[in-house]
């Protein structure tokens, strides 16, 4: 029996042949089941090369995070458009939308800890 307990986090070690990506696998697809809070995504042991940062490679493969990640970042883009371009600067409706939404994604990315995985 395992027992899960959170905030801790895991690590899986032992030989090679003795299941544990089995073990990960069967996590992943629900056959063993986990919290539903709980995030689990795999990166292959005998991944591809690229020319990809290792970072990134690991993000990816967290889907949610990338895409929390890159609407932060386009949203920062449209606000500094807003910010050298006065018809932008004038629909302050837009601009609050913008940034309301920024501190929805910031928030996002806060619990997931999307800042110290980088």
């Amino acid at each position: 029996i395992i027992v899960w307990r959170a905030p801790y986090r895991y690590g899986l070690l032992g030989p090679n042949g003795y299941g544990k990506t089995t073990l990960l696998r069967h996590i992943q697809h629900g056959a063993i089941p986990v919290s539903e809070s709980w995030d689990v995504f795999l990166v292959e042991q005998e991944a591809h090369a690229t020319d990809n940062k290792v970072i990134d490679e690991v993000l990816s493969a967290d889907a949610t995070t990338v895409k929390l990640l890159k609407e932060e970042d386009d949203i920062m883009k449209e606000l500094d458009e807003a910010a050298d371009d006065e018809a932008k600067a004038a629909d302050t409706e837009n601009i609050m939308k913008l940034q309301d939404r920024l501190e929805e994604v910031i928030k996002d990315l806060s619990a997931r800890e999307a800042d110290k995985q980088e």
